[in-house]
């Protein structure tokens, strides 16, 4: 199905229907304020305009003008596609080539005036695609173009490269830089799931030439060519996959001195915020916390992974060193929390002293459960439930398989006693025994499955 386009005047050269109502001084205002509406407002807009503008002539205009504005936006996120996300808050502290957000918008603007008709060649093409059509070759013109134009600081550019300006002194050039390689890079990332998925020898004769493409634009081209495709890859560290297949599998120490060393410094500094995190776990978060961290956790065992996998590491090597230190260093803090799940469990499902040394004690349901002891138990629970994943590659798997055979059976007893005392009724208070099992049910549930926990749940009921 084509597109739709609104009007040819206001698409192909800018110029709104003469209407009484609004001066030509106020149309262009309108036009510059619909402009600067966020992506996010803007179909908003639309459609309260669609259903409040018959009948009113002004109301039309702006609401063709609007569309007008939908419609090249739409065409500007796809010429422009490769470069998105650096011109989007940063998705992390990874990401190091960005740019201010309103970068492409000043672009299609200076294009606008430096090649209009270009421009409406492209809304023209884009009016014609089909959903599985390929994007039309006048969208890499225009990256090319617009490349041209900062770089030869044409007038028309010249608010753009202000811009950049303030972000650096050769912000302007990175910015020419990634727009000329823009068709390349558009190329590559069509195929960019295919090749982190399947790392077999013709996808790593494809990933080399095209950096060797993108070195043929400019011999400095290969690390922004790499960032680019970087900010496209959903798991960071995947980087390394297409980094050992361009290099041929290289050493920690040879990858280390070349120019794309400072993918592997940014891996290896996540490496150690996420170690540090786990140590400084805020317990008060309760499950939402516990998940995070373990998601942490497995973060960090991913880039572990990929360093020994795709990079020759020496034990003395730049990186292999740290990296051994940072592997030991990730399964001391984990196994150090681990440790700390009994007595928090303890403290949230309180018991009575045990009256022999080979029996367990009873539960304590004097006083209401504490919210500051669940929520920590809660935490550190969902954070040994959620690591199995990363527990043996992490190398904190005996560890955590010894806290769920102390805590499995605990928890299981704790919950058959209390539901004997709600049987029994023997004039304990049945809410605060309630309370206690679904707090029971629920670490019963983290410590072996949430069908554990459904079945005590549905046994309360009926107590």
């Amino acid at each position: 199905m084509m597109a739709q386009l609104p009007p040819r005047s206001s698409i192909l050269t800018g110029d709104p229907p003469t209407l009484g109502e609004l001066s030509q001084a106020r149309v262009g205002a309108v036009r510059r304020l619909i402009e600067q509406v966020p992506d996010a407002a803007i179909r908003t807009l639309e459609t309260a305009l669609a259903h409040g503008a018959k009948g009113d002539s002004a109301l039309t205009l702006i609401q063709t003008m609007v569309g007008a504005e939908v419609l090249e936006r739409r065409v500007r996120a796809m010429a422009f596609s490769p470069l998105l996300p650096l011109c989007a808050p940063p998705r992390d502290a990874l990401q190091r080539l960005a740019f201010p957000r309103t970068s492409l918008a000043m672009t299609w603007r200076a294009l606008k005036t430096a090649a209009p008709d270009e421009v409406a060649q492209a809304l023209r093409a884009f009016a014609l695609m089909r959903g599985d059509d390929s994007p039309p070759e006048i969208f890499d013109a225009l990256c090319s173009r617009a490349a041209a134009g900062v770089l030869a600081d044409e007038e028309a550019f010249r608010p753009l490269i202000a811009l950049l300006k303030g972000q650096g002194g050769d912000t302007p050039k990175r910015f020419a830089d990634s727009l000329g390689l823009v068709p390349l890079a558009r190329r590559a990332l069509e195929r960019l799931p295919t090749w982190i998925r399947t790392l077999n020898n013709d996808h790593a004769a494809a990933i080399r030439l095209a950096f060797r493409d993108a070195a043929a634009i400019d011999e400095d081209a290969g690390p922004p060519f790499m960032e680019i495709l970087f900010c496209h890859i959903e798991q960071p560290h995947e980087i390394l996959r297409l980094i050992s297949l361009v290099m041929d599998r290289p050493s920690d120490r040879y990858l280390a001195a070349s120019e794309l060393a400072s993918f592997g410094e940014r891996l290896l500094g996540d490496l150690e915020r996420r170690i540090e995190e786990v140590r400084r776990f805020d317990l008060s978060r309760g499950l939402e916390g516990g998940v995070a961290q373990a998601g942490s956790v497995q973060a960090a065992t991913a880039v572990i992974h990929e360093f020994e996998q795709w990079l020759a590491l020496n034990k003395e090597g730049p990186w292999g060193k740290r990296l051994t230190a940072h592997k030991r260093a990730l399964a001391t803090v984990v196994e150090a929390r681990l440790r700390e799940i009994e007595a928090a469990v303890s403290a949230a499902l309180p018991t009575q002293p045990a009256r022999s040394k080979t029996s367990r004690g009873s539960p304590r349901v004097t006083a209401d459960p504490d919210p500051a002891a669940v929520l920590k138990a809660q935490a550190l629970m969902a954070f040994l439930c959620e690591s199995r994943v990363s527990a043996n590659y992490g190398g904190f798997g005996a560890v955590r398989t010894k806290v769920i055979e102390t805590l499995d059976p605990k928890i299981e007893h704790y919950a058959e006693e209390l539901l004997e005392q709600l049987h029994a009724g023997d004039g304990a208070d049945g809410d605060r025994i309630r309370a206690y099992l679904e707090i029971a049910a629920e670490f019963m549930g983290l410590v072996r499955e949430p069908k554990a926990a459904e079945i005590l749940r549905r046994r309360t009921a009926v107590a």
